[in-house]
């Protein structure tokens, strides 16, 4: 989204034209803000080589509101805009944080999120 503080505006710093350019993010959810992203990037004559997120959601991508157990918006982006290459990547996914909160006994925690799992998520991410 366009800034408007610091230098304001959707590009910050270099000139994207002729660049191949790394987005990185804090979160994946259902991949809408890195569609938009991808579109900014394209724009300004940048090519997209790769995402790198901390957390994936491991929900149902596309874009648009979609019914669970279809494919994970990483999967999805990676299709779409990346050929299929795998050059999404997460740092961490949502299974990966319920193990640990499993692990830390916080049973309430991973209740909560395994409810929003079954709700959004894929059902084999």
């Amino acid at each position: 989204e366009a800034k408007t503080h610091g230098e304001g505006g959707w590009v910050v710093g270099a000139d994207l034209k002729g660049k191949r350019v790394l987005i990185l993010d804090d979160v994946i959810t259902a991949g809408t803000a890195i569609r938009q992203a991808i579109d900014g990037i394209t724009q300004e004559g940048g090519t997209l080589v790769g995402v790198v997120v901390a957390l994936d959601r491991e929900e149902v991508g596309g874009g648009i509101e979609v019914a669970p157990g279809g494919k994970s918006a990483v999967q999805d982006v990676d299709d779409t805009f990346l050929e299929g290459k795998g050059a999404v990547k997460a740092v961490v996914r949502m299974r990966d944080l319920i193990t640990w909160l499993e692990k830390s006994e916080r049973q309430a925690d991973v209740s909560s999120m395994q409810a929003y799992r079954e709700k959004y998520g894929v059902t084999d991410a």
